[in-house]
């Protein structure tokens, strides 16, 4: 039982720090600074929003704390199938500042 609760608290804090360099990267991608963003990614990231903000949830959000781990895990197996496209972002362009 502690192993699962420690086990999506590190979901949960993963998913969190990959949020802003996503929307960085995104930006970026949308404004031409960045076109080598992948489609496949900003998909993807769309895919896991609309299930996030869905009403509709493998465990319902009203159950406060457990409904919100699957989202959580959904946000961080997103983050890991894109993690080189963000890491290749904050290597390039992110670095830039831009």
């Amino acid at each position: 039982m502690l192993f699962r609760k420690l086990k999506a608290l590190f979901a949960a804090r993963e998913a969190l720090s990959g949020i802003p360099l996503f929307f960085r990267a995104f930006r970026a991608w949308r404004k031409g600074d960045y076109p080598l963003f992948p489609k496949k990614t900003i998909w993807l990231a769309a895919i896991a929003l609309v299930y996030v903000l869905s009403p509709v949830d493998l465990i319902p959000d009203v159950l406060a704390g457990a409904g919100w781990i699957d989202d959580a895990a959904v946000l961080a197996f997103l983050f890991r199938l894109i993690a080189k496209e963000l890491e290749d972002f904050e290597a390039g362009v992110g670095a830039n500042g831009r």
